[in-house]
């Protein structure tokens, strides 16, 4: 799939971030590995998003609720940093004209869709465990879960600034979803996961582990990631996780 892409006439701030082992490369689709030795698994490296963030995990448009695809080619747009989707560009004008409330929709349907796959009980900032409680909060598409609201202002501030935060839950996601990934093929090209095709690229979209055979499938799951996880979703479904 083709998708056109627009950017939102604000302009974006962007920050590099840094993590122990990993080299990140700042632009739309671009991964950064790390050795294979700390990944824990030989044939695989490792990946984290660019700070760009992650892309639209919805299916459907936000404003006007059809799905994706159903009027053409999704319209891709940067709205002050982050990816959204649309079915045609007539949406685009109503969702800059009301951006908070459509964002409220969005931010309010990613909680729902990512809180099965959030890897911890406990906050990112404080450590402690948030209880019955948490505090959810939306980061350029990434569910972020806190104790309280000052834990969550302090890491968006952090995340903002310089990146941390994000590759501590990236790697937690990994060590959780790794041992019941519930693929042994790539689920773009089908091929299998061992390494033949050079490393396996680990990386997360949507708080959900992503395992693919080479990096021309990674280019392919970001054009229509509504496709693939939805592949994967069948697969533990079939799995039974």
């Amino acid at each position: 799939m083709t998708i056109r892409s627009l950017t939102s006439h604000r302009s974006l701030l962007m920050c590099c971030w840094g993590l122990i082992g990993v080299t990140v490369a700042v632009g739309a689709g671009v991964f950064a590995p790390v050795m294979a030795a700390e990944s824990g698994d030989p044939t695989a490296r490792s990946a984290v998003l660019d700070p760009a963030g992650d892309v639209y995990p919805l299916t459907t448009c936000p404003v006007s609720g059809e799905e994706l695809g159903a009027k053409g080619e999704p319209v891709v747009l940067q709205h002050e940093g982050r990816e959204v989707r649309f079915c045609c560009e007539g949406c685009i004008a109503k969702f800059q004209d009301e951006s908070g409330k459509y964002l409220k929709a969005i931010d309010e349907a990613i909680v729902t869709s990512q809180i099965p796959y959030y890897p911890e009980s406990i906050c990112l900032n404080s450590r402690e465990s948030w209880g019955d409680n948490p505090i959810d909060q939306v980061y350029k598409n990434r569910l972020l879960r806190f104790c309280c609201p000052s834990c969550g202002t302090e890491v968006m501030e952090s995340i903002a600034k310089n990146g941390t935060h994000i590759p501590e839950l990236d790697a937690m996601i990994v060590e959780q979803q790794r041992p019941d990934y519930p693929l042994q093929s790539c689920v773009v090209s089908g091929e299998a996961l061992d390494g033949s095709h050079g490393a396996v690229i680990e990386f997360i979209s949507g708080n959900r582990l992503i395992r693919l055979c080479c990096g021309a499938c990674e280019k392919a799951f970001r054009k229509d990631p509504a496709r693939y996880l939805a592949k994967l979703e069948e697969a533990q479904r079939n799995a039974g996780n």
